[in-house]
């Protein structure tokens, strides 16, 4: 039997960090564990996960009817408040200028032309072409709408924090797999072409974008298959540079794994 009955995007990055810690955690079903105190840095602002969720959460529920009002303080303050959060004045101000800048942004204007919108559209199909009993890959978008002409937009929001880096660069470099995963789902569907738009929200007047039609489909299942066969295959081996940023919360920590906690537990320069 196959290691794994299904796969996403998001595990397929895992495995990719680590994929001993993805065997641990995905196939023994072992919890993520608590980083001890002190070996993990507290992030200044919100923590990237919490703030790309919350920011989500209100991409989510945007009203696209023309003239209607942006999510203000009070949205965003019941938005954290359903998460257990109290946030700082500077914290509420960061999320409603992400949600401002995607209102003012290309694609924003394009979704409000769709003839077809829905957000946190869920997806899964066969990860084997041909063999339905095999595992399913299967993800969930932020965005999947009808244009007119009867193509396909996906959009992605993506929340990092870009520094000196260009969209462009962080999307061929973190995001291809992603974007062929995406294009895999639409196509197979029966679209007659798709594009796979990622809207950075600190940067909304940069849009990465890519068209792709059915003529593209055998590229784009080798290029997902590729990263998928060795889990497939059943191939775990431990990350050969262990740092805290990897390690911290691995059920292996400390015991399981090879590497000693002084390489687990070490800071890597720009991780």
């Amino acid at each position: 039997p196959r290691p794994v009955r299904a796969l996403s995007y998001s595990g397929l990055a895992r495995y990719a960090a680590c994929s001993y810690r993805f065997y641990l955690e995905r196939v023994l079903g072992l919890p993520e564990q608590e980083p001890p105190p002190g070996i993990v840095a507290e992030p200044a602002g919100l923590e990237a996960r919490v703030r790309g969720t919350l920011a989500h959460e209100l991409l989510e529920h945007l009203d696209l009817a023309p003239g209607a009002p942006l999510p203000g303080r009070q949205e965003v303050v019941e938005v954290a408040a359903g998460h257990g959060l109290d946030l700082a004045d500077a914290e509420i101000a960061d999320l409603i200028a992400l949600v401002e800048s995607f209102a003012a942004s290309g694609v924003h204007a394009r979704l409000r032309a769709a003839s077809w919108v829905r957000r946190e559209h869920a997806f899964a199909f066969p990860l084997l072409p041909g063999d339905p009993t095999g595992p399913l890959l299967n993800g969930v978008v932020d965005v999947l709408a009808d244009e007119p002409g009867g193509e396909v937009l996906v959009v992605d929001w993506k929340t990092d924090r870009l520094g000196e880096r260009e969209p462009a660069e962080l999307v061929a470099s973190a995001y291809a797999v992603q974007q062929a995963v995406y294009a895999v789902a639409v196509l197979a569907s029966g679209a007659p072409a798709v594009e796979v738009a990622y809207a950075f929200l600190e940067a909304p007047e940069v849009v990465v974008g890519a068209r792709f039609t059915p003529a593209d489909l055998p590229a784009l299942w080798k290029r997902v298959l590729a990263r998928a066969a060795p889990v497939l295959d059943g191939r775990f081996p431990v990350s050969a540079e262990p740092h805290v940023g990897l390690c911290a919360g691995c059920p292996g920590r400390g015991g399981l794994c090879v590497h000693p906690l002084e390489l687990t537990d070490r800071v890597r320069e720009g991780v």
